[in-house]
């Protein structure tokens, strides 16, 4: 469907000429197996790699056009924006990978397995950003769906009331304010929906009765979920927040002339930031498990 819509777009501003159904069908073929080989490039990272194939390939396109920023914004820019350029974008990066290694341990106790000077501690850690950069995928993903649909609109020939509409929805698109208010609430809103999906409480906390664990002051089984759920939560709520301010913090800056560029948009930060930390725990585990050995 995307790539008969990209089609309709191209033959509407004149950049292709009207094709015949066969053409038509190529075309669309060609497109789609062009976006199915980049996913089994990235199963096949994921299968003979480190996991997490297709977030590498779009970390490396984003990783691309960096160094064409730098070097565009360097040569139209005096010293103080160089400076406020720079700080800006090691303060985003430094911000962004502090709140996402940010976790809180929430202590449990294990009454099975007794040590000398009693019952056995650990904890169960809850990251402020629980979701990761799902959350700010989805959102950009839903965020273009209708800039696709205006775009369409307006390539073809159809009256003028449907092309007003167009014309529009495109408007509204590029309308800065909001474009980042629509993307700081999706944000927020798939971060509690993406949250509720990857951290079922019912099946940890019932797993933590079944081991004999417990948390302090806290009754097992619905209790215990309950109280996970809360704190999950809360911290969601901490961490939304933060993806989403990330995430239009730089179209901020440039709309009010504090900057006049970055290196890397806040969506895009948050991709590489969650993607490279990722990549780094993957490569700290299979590092333990290929020499476990050593530490018997």
């Amino acid at each position: 469907m995307q790539s008969f819509v990209i089609y309709s777009t191209l033959r509407g501003f004149g950049l292709v000429g009207t094709l015949s159904p066969m053409e038509l069908a190529v075309m669309a073929a060609t497109l789609t197996a062009g976006a199915v080989i980049m996913m089994w490039m990235g199963e096949l990272i994921s299968e003979d790699g480190i996991g997490g194939g297709t977030s590498y390939l779009i970390m490396l396109g984003i990783l691309s056009g960096i160094p064409g920023t730098i070097r565009t914004n360097f040569l139209t820019m005096d010293p103080m924006q160089k400076s406020f350029f720079i700080g800006i974008s090691v303060l985003l990066i430094v911000a962004t990978i502090v709140i996402t290694q940010t976790e809180r341990r929430v202590p449990i106790q294990y009454s099975r397995r007794v040590r000398a000077g009693g019952s056995m501690e650990s904890y169960i850690p809850i990251k402020l950003t629980q979701s990761g950069v799902m959350p700010v995928i989805f959102a950009m993903s839903l965020f273009s769906f209708p800039q696709l649909i205006g775009k369409f609109l307006v390539s073809k020939d159809y009256s003028e009331n449907i092309t007003m509409w167009g014309n529009k929805i495109l408007e509204m698109m590029n309308n800065q304010y909001f474009y980042n208010i629509s993307v700081f609430i999706l944000i927020v809103a798939f971060s509690f929906f993406y949250l509720t999906v990857v951290f079922n409480t019912d099946e940890l906390a019932e797993n933590l009765q079944k081991q004999g664990a417990f948390i302090q002051g806290i009754r097992p089984g619905n209790d215990t979920s309950e109280y996970l759920r809360k704190v999950s939560f809360r911290l969601a709520a901490v961490g939304a927040l933060f993806l989403a301010l990330v995430s239009v913090l730089p179209n901020i800056f440039i709309n009010t002339g504090f900057i006049t560029a970055t290196v890397i948009s806040g969506t895009g930060l948050l991709i590489v930031v969650g993607v490279v930390l990722d990549m780094k725990r993957q490569i700290e585990s299979m590092m333990i498990v290929r020499s476990y050995d050593k530490y018997l």
